[in-house]
């Protein structure tokens, strides 16, 4: 069976764009292994790359977008007591098909300038992590770009937490912490 164009760039995983409001979001997207772009209000009217869905919470501007032919995604504003969960899960059910859960947490994306992330030795980036964390680690996620590392530490069973609450009805596996093999290898 011969594949066209749109066929490869649907088995593509999503790439994002989202208003600056919506770090948050935007954080745990890269966590998950999904390019997540963010860019100010004002600049969102802006050239935007055709492969990027736009994430945004406002009516007005995701109105705009729609009409200029960009895909977008308006969260709903957020009702006290309600957090991140509610935004990843429209994210997820709108974007993410079951063939896309394979991408999550392969190649995650550096949560200061969201470059994909390496998995490294801990001996070739020891510089850049704990001592005390050094002890317990295999491998790290490390940035080239700004040379920042990350690694699944105590922090991580919070980050799980939500990603667990996002993803429950979903077929996939959660890194644990101070799991010893990188997911996807």
């Amino acid at each position: 069976m011969q594949r066209n164009e749109s066929d490869n760039k649907r088995a593509l995983p999503p790439r994002f764009v989202l208003d600056g409001s919506l770090g948050d979001v935007a954080k745990f997207l890269r966590i998950m292994g999904f390019s997540a772009e963010l860019r100010a209000t004002s600049l969102m009217k802006q050239k935007i790359a055709v492969d990027r869905i736009v994430i945004t919470r406002s009516e007005e501007l995701g109105n705009y977008l729609a009409k200029q032919g960009k895909r977008t995604i308006v969260l709903p504003k957020r009702d006290a007591g309600e957090g991140i969960v509610q935004d990843l899960r429209v994210i997820v059910k709108e974007t993410i098909s079951n063939q896309m859960l394979s991408y999550m947490f392969c190649t995650p994306f550096c949560q200061k300038c969201n470059s994909p992330l390496e998995i490294k030795n801990v001996e070739e980036v020891r510089f850049s992590i704990p001592e005390k964390s050094l002890q317990q680690l295999n491998w790290v996620y490390y940035c080239s770009k700004c040379t920042k590392s990350y690694w699944l530490g105590s922090h991580w069973e919070r980050i799980g937490t939500v990603l667990g609450q996002v993803l429950k009805e979903y077929n996939i596996i959660i890194p644990r912490p101070w799991q010893k093999t990188p997911p996807c290898q």
